[in-house]
């Protein structure tokens, strides 16, 4: 169970944020911890683990909240939140089952064909020789990684290929999944409040979004936030509702979805999604008028 503490303005104490920048995905929740620090108009402290866990336990009594912002191992799977669950320290966000079951895509993809979304075709290889029977295909890990080590893979040398990289490189389960010429959207949700949807921009309809179209490079595809037709929209409303509530998803969240013809698949949950200024959240929260500042207000808010 989720413990929750109802404050005001009057009896709150002392904010921490917690993140993790060890790993791959340092820089991802570097940026997002800056994000949250610069924005935050309340007194806090923040703490870079695993080297000062130690020092914010001793001090966890002074604190009315804590923010883990994380992506990939110890957060993104729940487990800083069954940590703190544990101690009974209150933290915004999701329960730990919610980001653990997220995070896995062959786990929430289970659930989300048990409730009727559609999603890709996907199957998880034996060995390096165990190949699609049609290309092109998607690889990429059932957990990690921020789309690091996602692949698009046209013939079986390929295949072979980049399996023995991600075999080397990944302590995870391999993914395979058709891949669908599609668009993408991103539904961003805080509070149960719809954002403005973002669709990938792309100079060609075969592109895909790696790690460095998304982080790094604008040039392959951007992010854009259109006018989406009435019925689509939704759609995408409709897909997004549904996964928060099979997921049991709460405070903010986003929902990644692709579209073919008129047929919306289910891709993945972010249960921590990006809070850097370039992220697609924040992004879509300046579209409805309002300021940085007010998204971190309102993302810290339990009532």
């Amino acid at each position: 169970m989720k413990h929750i503490l109802l404050y005001n303005s009057k009896n709150m104490k002392k904010i921490a944020i917690l993140t993790w920048w060890p790993g791959l995905e340092k820089e991802v929740a570097k940026r997002s911890a800056t994000f949250f620090e610069k924005n935050l108009d309340r007194e806090y402290d923040i703490y870079i683990l695993p080297e000062k866990l130690n020092i914010f336990l001793e001090n966890k009594d002074i604190y009315s909240l804590v923010i883990p912002i994380f992506h990939g191992e110890y957060g993104e799977d729940g487990k800083i939140f069954a940590f703190l669950d544990v101690l009974w320290i209150p933290t915004i966000g999701s329960n730990y089952y919610t980001h653990a079951i997220c995070l896995n895509k062959n786990h929430s993809n289970i659930l989300a064909k048990k409730w009727w979304l559609n999603i890709p075709d996907e199957y998880f290889p034996k060995h390096e020789h165990d190949f699609p029977k049609k290309y092109p295909v998607i690889m990429k890990p059932n957990r990690w990684w921020s789309s690091l080590y996602t692949y698009k893979i046209e013939n079986d040398e390929d295949f072979s290929e980049k399996y023995r990289i991600m075999d080397k490189n990944i302590d995870d389960l391999i993914m395979v999944q058709e891949y669908i010429l599609w668009d993408e959207y991103s539904i961003s949700v805080v509070h149960d409040e719809i954002l403005p949807i973002m669709m990938l921009e792309k100079n060609n309809s075969d592109d895909f979004f790696d790690y460095t179209s998304k982080y790094e490079s604008e040039t392959q595809m951007k992010e854009t936030f259109p006018k989406v037709e009435d019925s689509l929209q939704q759609k995408l409303i409709n897909v997004a509702q549904r996964a928060q509530n099979i997921f049991d998803v709460k405070w903010y969240f986003r929902v990644d979805v692709l579209v073919r013809r008129d047929t919306v698949y289910f891709l993945e949950v972010n249960t921590i999604p990006g809070t850097s200024e370039v992220s697609i959240l924040p992004k879509a929260w300046r579209l409805t008028w309002r300021t940085d500042k007010q998204l971190i207000e309102k993302i810290i808010e339990i009532t």
